[in-house]
């Protein structure tokens, strides 16, 4: 009787001279069959099935695509196509803003940087650089932001935010665009006024209105704009009053922001302040 190990009909990989009915450790085949869920007594020497690499290899990326298809189709477009976050991407607007009834007119430039490291996370750097004509014979001066933005996987999230005044970013934590991109999707935010008593905390709600809406902007006009409409409020002070928010954004397919309405009111008054930003000029 031969002490030859037999080998494996299907790659030719030698065994061990083990009987009929087992499979040595030392078989190549042995993982194989029972990630299978195949008992090593159902397999000879002679009849173990021929499973190529190739197959198993084609398996799991058929699995991976099908997840991915599974988490696209349950998210809609990346957020990205709605808000871009490309290197060089620059947006002008136009800028109309009316406090105590008196208007203001100005402009307002935002740019996409390069991307960079912010506490061990990818970032992409967007300058805000906005700038209001005189009112009342007063002149105001440049306001200058940096905000730092990443998709987490559960939208576009503001992680910080970097003003003139300060010496470094803070973080923020508020997402401009939440999955699913799709009507009825709602995300809460911590914002601060911005024209009635400045910088005082808000606790808003975003929803995503529509999918399908038509915008004409001096820039042009843009169809299937998201509208993601964010209302809120300021805690109520010792003498009851507060500040309601009220904000209406409209997003362009590969384009961004390309037009928005705020408003600012004051519950226990007549005082009233708003804002209209409209999109003059893109450039990719």
């Amino acid at each position: 009787m031969s002490t030859t190990a037999p080998r494996c009909p299907g790659c030719g990989a030698p065994g061990t001279a083990a009987g009929a009915g087992e499979i040595s450790a030392a078989d190549p085949h042995r993982a194989v069959t029972a990630s299978l869920g195949i008992r090593t007594s159902e397999v000879s020497a002679a009849k173990r099935p021929n499973i190529s690499r190739t197959r198993i290899g084609a398996a799991i990326a058929a699995f991976v695509l099908a997840v991915w298809i599974v988490l696209k189709w349950a998210h809609g477009p990346s957020a990205e196509r709605y808000y871009p976050l490309k290197l060089g991407f620059t947006w002008t607007y136009r800028v109309s803003t009316t406090v105590l009834s008196l208007p203001i007119s100005g402009q307002m430039k935002v740019t996409n940087l390069a991307s960079r490291n912010l506490n061990g996370r990818t970032v992409v750097p967007q300058t805000t650089d906005a700038s209001l004509g005189p009112m009342l014979g007063t002149v105001f001066p440049k306001q200058l932001s940096v905000s730092f933005y990443l998709d987490d996987g559960s939208g576009l999230l503001e992680i910080s935010n970097q003003e003139d005044a300060d010496t470094e970013p803070k973080p923020v934590g508020n997402y401009e665009l939440k999955y699913p991109i799709r009507v009825g999707t709602r995300w809460t935010s911590q914002l601060k006024t911005l024209l009635l008593g400045k910088d005082i905390s808000i606790s808003a709600e975003s929803t995503l209105v529509s999918t399908t809406d038509q915008v004409v902007v001096p820039a042009g006009s843009y169809s299937n704009c998201i509208r993601i409409t964010t209302v809120g409020k300021t805690a109520v002070d010792s003498s009851g009053s507060f500040v309601s928010t009220d904000d209406n954004e409209w997003l362009a397919p590969d384009v961004g922001m390309v037009k928005e309405i705020y408003t600012e009111k004051k519950n226990n008054s007549s005082e009233k302040a708003s804002m209209v930003a409209e999109l003059e000029d893109f450039k990719r």
